[in-house]
């Protein structure tokens, strides 16, 4: 399983950089032992092909996903205690006003999630079917005229 200091670490959620947190981390360590798990099994759900070992689909794959959750329950966060007020002259000032931010950066980070799942349950499709996956070096052999025993150079001669 990833490490929650390599998530910590790559989002800067350090005591020192939260100012606003009064120096402590955003993200604790109860929710990320909750969304880690929570990932993986999401991984089962969407590429059984690769999930028969979870240990296998690479850090930066899952790191992505955890992401994705942490800014997703930060947006309910923001939601729930979203709130106007009013201050002198102006109406309707909000306290926070950074849901949206927090739900459009999740969802980019479970679109990333998705895509490198997706290409891996693809290659593993390969690699099951034909016992290799292929690469940008082998497109036109493989699509190519020479697999159906057509040699496009043999009209330039």
């Amino acid at each position: 399983m990833i490490d929650p200091e390599k998530i910590k670490e790559y989002i800067k959620d350090k005591p020192e950089l939260n100012i606003l947190y009064d120096n402590m981390d955003q993200f604790s360590e109860d929710l990320m032992d909750t969304i880690i798990p929570m990932v993986y099994d999401e991984a089962k759900i969407l590429a059984p092909s690769i999930a028969r070992d979870p240990n296998k689909i690479p850090d930066i794959v899952i790191l992505h996903g955890v992401i994705g959750r942490l800014l997703e329950s930060e947006s309910f966060l923001e939601l729930r205690n979203q709130l106007q007020y009013q201050d002198n002259n102006m109406q309707g000032v909000p306290l926070s006003s950074k849901q949206g931010q927090y739900t459009q950066l999740s969802q980019i980070m479970k679109q990333y999630f998705t895509q490198m799942l997706s290409a891996m349950a693809t290659a593993s499709f390969y690699q099951d079917g034909w016992g290799a996956s292929w690469s940008n070096s082998t497109d036109m052999d493989f699509i190519g005229f020479g697999y159906f025993g057509y040699d496009p150079y043999s009209m330039l001669v």
